[in-house]
């Protein structure tokens, strides 16, 4: 059987999102240390409704992409259940978004979540007192024929993380009616070259 270009690079797409999402689970944390600076109890607050392991995590560099990874955990203080965006049924955690915060916020980014994901997933529910992490990739693929091309510094800068929390719990997570923004983002953090 031929397979054309588009689906090729469709089906390329979908392994490397499927990769990128292995590497996300929230049980895999031994690699964190290794590129994080660690949040010291001074700015360590519990200030915002996620939060992040670390204040600056550095970026290491392999032959086809550059490394972090975060551990984000939100704890329910809600004193009422709170569900979440799962992406397949095996999904025991979160999906979330990065984006770029404060003063780096307008700036283009190749630091994104990509999923890839199936239909008719429920929500997930976390109940009062109860928390929930992901490890989440901070870092980025080469791409030495984009256009317009990657620059350096569009791989670091300040970001927050975005769980994907649920106002109800749904029989399909497609279908989340997202919390606002401010009961579910993280603290700000640095991603910087090593």
């Amino acid at each position: 059987m031929r397979v054309s270009g588009i689906w090729r690079l469709g089906l390329l797409l979908i392994v490397l999102g499927a990769s990128a999402l292995a590497c996300a689970g929230p049980g895999d944390t031994k690699r964190v240390g290794m590129n994080a600076t660690p949040r010291s109890t001074a700015t360590f607050q519990e200030s915002s409704p996620v939060e992040t392991d670390a204040a600056v995590y550095y970026l290491t560099e392999s032959p086809s992409q550059f490394d972090a990874y975060a551990v984000a955990t939100y704890k329910n203080r809600t004193g009422r259940a709170v569900h979440f965006k799962r992406c397949n049924s095996d999904s025991e955690g979160p999906m979330y978004a990065i984006r770029r915060s404060g003063s780096d916020a307008e700036r283009r980014s190749l630091v994104t979540a990509v999923w890839a994901c199936v239909g008719g997933v429920p929500s997930g529910t976390l109940r009062p007192g109860d928390s929930l992490s992901a490890r989440v990739w901070l870092g980025s693929m080469k791409s030495p024929n984009a256009d317009p091309p990657d620059r350096p510094e569009d791989r670091i800068g300040r970001f927050q993380i975005d769980f994907l929390l649920c106002a109800a719990q749904v029989s399909d997570s497609d279908d989340c009616r997202l919390l606002p923004l401010s009961e579910r983002q993280s603290n700000e953090f640095e991603i910087r070259f090593q």
